[in-house]
C-alpha cells in the first residue's frame, strides 16, 4: 500500500488495497478444521492417549479428503484445489481515498454492483493506474 499511496489514482486520490476474509463456506470450514488439528498442541497435558487419538483422527479426515475418498474423488480433487490455494482465502478490494484527509471517495469490490458506465470508467482508471505503476518501475530501473 505504501507504493500505491505514492501514485495518483485520480486528481487528489490514491488507492489502498483492503484484504477481506473469503466468505466461502468450504474455505472457512477448512480453516476451522486446520485450527482444530493444531489447537492445544502446546498445552502442558497433551500426553493423554485420547487426546492423541482425537488429533490423529482430525488430521486423518483432512488427509483422506486430500487423497480422494472412494466414490468422491473428483469432488475431493476440486475441493482440495480450492481450499489449498491460499489466493482463494481472501478477497481483495480497493479503497480510493482523498489525499487531503484520507477519507474514502469510492470502494471498489468484485461484488460491487456498478453500472456499465461506472465499470467502464473504473476499467479505464485501472488501466491508467497500471500504466503509472509501469512508468514508475521503468524510472526506478533507469
Amino acid at each position: 500500500n505504501r507504493s500505491l499511496a505514492a501514485i495518483d489514482y485520480s486528481d487528489g486520490t490514491y488507492i489502498r488495497l483492503v484484504a477481506d476474509n473469503h466468505r466461502d463456506p468450504e474455505i472457512n470450514q477448512f480453516k476451522i478444521d486446520l485450527r482444530n488439528c493444531l489447537g492445544d498442541t502446546l498445552s502442558a497435558d497433551n500426553s493423554d492417549d485420547a487426546y492423541a487419538e482425537n488429533k490423529f483422527l482430525q488430521v486423518k479426515t483432512i488427509v483422506e479428503r486430500f487423497n480422494g475418498r472412494e466414490g468422491q474423488s473428483e469432488l475431493d480433487k476440486r475441493w482440495t484445489r480450492k481450499v489449498t490455494d491460499v489466493r482463494n482465502w481472501f478477497l481483495f478490494n480497493a479503497s480510493e481515498r482523498y489525499r487531503e484527509d484520507d477519507s474514502e471517495k469510492e470502494f471498489y469490490s468484485d461484488a460491487g454492483g456498478k453500472s456499465g458506465g461506472q465499470k467502464e470508467k473504473q476499467q479505464e482508471q485501472e488501466r491508467l493506474l497500471q500504466e503509472t505503476i509501469n512508468q514508475h518501475r521503468a524510472e526506478a530501473i533507469s
